[in-house]
């Protein structure tokens, strides 16, 4: 069994920053593109805002990663048998995690697997993937 490298707190606000970059494009994409339909019906509106608020769960459990993830080489897994968390957990997580803010981040320091409050909620785990990039 190898040993795994959880990230720390710098690590993983680093990739919410990203992640929050990434939001604001996608916002202003659709936005653009919204904006050139005239009079673009309110479902197509309401998609775009389900598919942006969905983006992190919807990454997560798909690819096991959101694009701040990614780029910061991290990847979200259940902590029992290393596989993708499902996308109920994955939205489970999310809303947790926009509820608690930053004191999931709390806990980080008081376990090995650095796990947040989210994180335990639905039993995850974020690791360090070096080949996940």
């Amino acid at each position: 069994m190898e040993e795994k490298d959880y990230p720390g707190i710098f690590d993983r606000v680093k990739a919410s920053a990203i992640d929050s970059i990434v939001i604001v494009a996608f916002i202003g994409a659709s936005s653009e593109i919204l904006g050139t339909l005239d009079s673009a019906p309110n479902y197509y509106k309401m998609i775009c805002v389900i598919l942006i608020f969905l983006y992190e769960p919807i990454m997560v459990s798909l690819f096991g990663a959101s694009i701040g993830h990614r780029m910061c080489k991290l990847k979200v897994q259940n902590a029992k048998n290393s596989k993708k968390i499902s996308i109920i957990k994955a939205i489970i997580r999310f809303l947790m995690k926009m509820i608690l803010g930053w004191i999931s981040l709390f806990t980080i320091s008081n376990n090995k697997e650095r796990k947040t409050m989210h994180d335990m909620i639905v039993d995850s785990v974020v690791i360090f993937d070096e080949d996940y990039i």
